[in-house]
């Protein structure tokens, strides 16, 4: 089925609701970052900025304006980028984002900027979701079918996360119940894995729960 000219107007339009929304966002990060004082403004406000950037790549990836750019990606790496990145937001929170990584874990075969969006909105998304003070973990490891990236918590409150993965209902109201704020990253974080041809779903480890997802290892023997 081709693209309906309503389709065309729907899209120009989010992207414009894009712009309009992002820009005072922008501003409210720079003037919040003249004041120490304004850290947790900061913070929130970054966090709003990703949420709205990875809805925007999504969509871009999802329609074709944008290609997948699939190669290998060191996992680890861009998972300790992140999780710098998101570390200012955590503290702000009252909460502590640990990384453990697997030391052989090597490369996946993906899109490095989808990756990375999808790992952010995850853990943001799973931020909202917790008791706070808590411990998050990124976790990422080998199984004989991919490698393993993980996001946990002790303190995760899966009675109030109500949201479909694997034969999900798309048309639904209801994707999440309750958490109103998580919604965005966690359907961010399903539909881009997704675009990776990973299934994202809850998880368990050890005393921890949370969302993870496998990506397919790089057959490739040099990165690139």
């Amino acid at each position: 089925m081709g693209v309906t000219n309503s389709d065309k107007v729907l899209n120009d339009l989010m992207t414009i609701l894009y712009e309009e929304v992002k820009a005072p966002l922008v501003n409210i990060v720079q003037l919040s970052e003249l004041d120490n004082k304004n850290k947790i403004i900061n913070a929130k406000a970054k966090k709003a900025l990703r949420t709205l950037d990875n809805i925007n790549l999504y969509k871009k990836v999802s329609s074709s304006q944008i290609a997948l750019k699939l190669e290998p990606v060191h996992v680890g790496g861009t998972i300790n980028e992140v999780a710098n990145e998101l570390e200012p937001l955590m503290r702000s929170a009252g909460c502590r984002l640990n990384v453990e990584i697997q030391g052989s874990i090597g490369a996946a075969d993906t899109d490095k900027q989808v990756l990375k969006g999808a790992l952010q909105s995850l853990c943001q998304g799973l931020l909202d979701t917790v008791n706070k003070p808590s411990d998050i973990v990124f976790t990422a490891r080998k199984i004989p079918t991919g490698l393993r990236v993980s996001v946990l918590s002790d303190a995760v409150c899966f009675d109030s996360v109500k949201v479909s993965f694997k034969n999900a209902n798309y048309s639904s109201s209801q994707p999440i119940n309750s958490i109103a704020g998580a919604a965005a990253d966690i359907l961010t974080a399903r539909e881009m894995f997704s675009l990776l041809g990973a299934d994202l779903g809850k998880t368990s480890q050890k005393n921890l729960q949370g969302f993870g997802a496998t990506l397919n290892i790089s057959k490739q023997l040099s990165m690139v």
